[in-house]
């Protein structure tokens, strides 16, 4: 599916369902601008080995830091001359018990998950307003967003909002052609889910692994997801052919969770 011609900015994007993007991205022509929090030599590495160093480029920075945002717009913009897609994907998780989900949580939580995301896309939008881009903009939400956990409750509001966010701003930019989405995915097999799996075994009294393999025993397609998948629903999401959906929140998760 090609798309080319076009630049994306990216958070989020050395891990997971990030990387997975950024690789989908680049696949297709589209030169991306890779934001992370930290340094990650290896991705680089693999990059520079692979695509022409002239399509991509990484810019560590902290977007839960609202100094950060006006950054990251106008270091694109410097770098590409342009901008037409933001993919929202970063974001922070963690959990305990009910009564141990603190104020300090749930300000990494939401400083991430929410500011950083709302304030993102509106100042990208602006910048596609003003040069007259019909961009693409697209949120990363979870199942988490659909409904409430006992261990969570910081995240799955923090994910809630996303989707609230995605409906309200596809509205306000839909007269500038600019379309919002979000996506919704369920379990993942990501670097992050291996780090929420060792703690649910401490506060669950469960073996290392023990909850992957009874979370995929739910899910009705029988098993975890996987990043390329996401990244494939990314890249529809970013085509013509789906010209006419903006506002929506779309579900990948086996079948978890229907809305």
């Amino acid at each position: 599916m090609q798309v080319n011609k076009r630049v994306a900015i990216i958070t989020g994007a050395t891990k997971g369902i990030g990387r997975a993007t950024s690789i989908a991205m680049l696949n297709s022509g589209i030169k991306c601008v890779l934001i992370s929090r930290k340094k990650d030599n290896k991705f680089k590495k693999f990059l520079e080995n692979n695509y022409n160093s002239k399509n991509f480029c990484f810019y560590n920075t902290d977007i839960s830091k609202i100094s950060s945002i006006k950054k990251i717009v106008n270091f694109a913009n410097k770098k590409f001359k342009k901008i037409d897609i933001l993919f929202n994907n970063a974001a922070y998780s963690d959990f305990n018990d009910f009564f141990k989900n603190d104020l300090k949580m749930y300000e990494k939580t939401f400083n991430t998950n929410v500011k950083g995301l709302f304030f993102l896309l509106q100042e990208t939008a602006k910048y596609m307003i003003k040069n007259k881009i019909k961009g693409n903009i697209i949120n990363v939400s979870s199942q988490a967003g659909r409904r409430g956990e006992a261990l969570v409750p910081h995240y799955c509001a923090s994910k809630a909002a996303v989707i609230s966010y995605t409906q309200s701003s596809s509205l306000a930019l839909a007269k500038f052609g600019i379309r919002v989405n979000a996506i919704s995915p369920g379990v993942i097999d990501t670097p992050l889910w291996d780090v929420l799996d060792r703690k649910w075994a401490k506060i669950e009294n469960l073996k290392i692994g023990q909850k992957k393999k009874l979370v995929a025993k739910k899910i009705p397609l029988g098993r975890i997801g996987n990043s390329n998948e996401v990244a494939e629903l990314v890249m529809f999401l970013l085509s013509d052919k789906s010209k006419y959906i903006t506002g929506q929140t779309i579900n990948i998760d086996g079948g978890a969770w229907f809305s």
